[in-house]
C-alpha cells in the first residue's frame, strides 16, 4: 500500500491545483456543493480514461490523463483552424475567430487587429 503513496500524493496535487478543487471562496454551502460537485465529475472523467485507456498507452497517473487531453484539444482546434483557412482561403478571418482576445468585466469583446 505505502508504494501508491505517491501516485496518490500527485492525483490529490491534481485535484487541489489544477482542477480547481482549492479555487472556491467563501460562498454559501449550495454554492461550494456545486463547485465540489463539478471539480469530483472531472475527476470520474479522468479516472475513467485513465482506466479505459488503449492498450500499450503508459499512463500511470492523472497528469498523463490531462496532458494527453490537453494534447488531444490543441490538436483538434489547430486541425480546425486550418480546415477552415484552406475552405476561405483566407487565414485572417481565421486567426481573428481563434485568437480572439479574452474579455475581461464589462467591456465589450474586440477581436485583434491584424495587419
Amino acid at each position: 500500500m505505502y508504494q501508491q503513496r505517491w501516485p496518490i500524493a500527485v492525483d490529490n496535487f491534481y485535484v487541489k491545483q489544477h482542477l480547481g478543487l482549492a479555487d472556491f471562496r467563501v460562498q454559501a454551502y449550495e454554492a461550494t456543493e456545486k463547485w465540489f460537485a463539478v471539480v469530483f465529475v472531472a475527476l470520474a472523467f479522468l479516472q475513467w480514461r485513465l482506466n479505459h485507456a488503449p492498450a500499450g498507452t503508459r499512463w500511470r497517473f492523472l497528469a498523463d490523463v490531462v496532458r494527453q487531453h490537453r494534447y488531444e484539444h490543441t490538436r483538434t482546434l489547430l486541425e480546425t483552424a486550418c480546415q477552415e483557412a484552406v475552405r476561405l482561403a483566407d487565414d485572417v478571418p481565421v486567426v481573428q475567430r481563434f485568437l480572439s482576445q479574452p474579455t475581461y468585466g464589462s467591456k465589450k469583446r474586440q477581436s485583434p487587429v491584424i495587419r
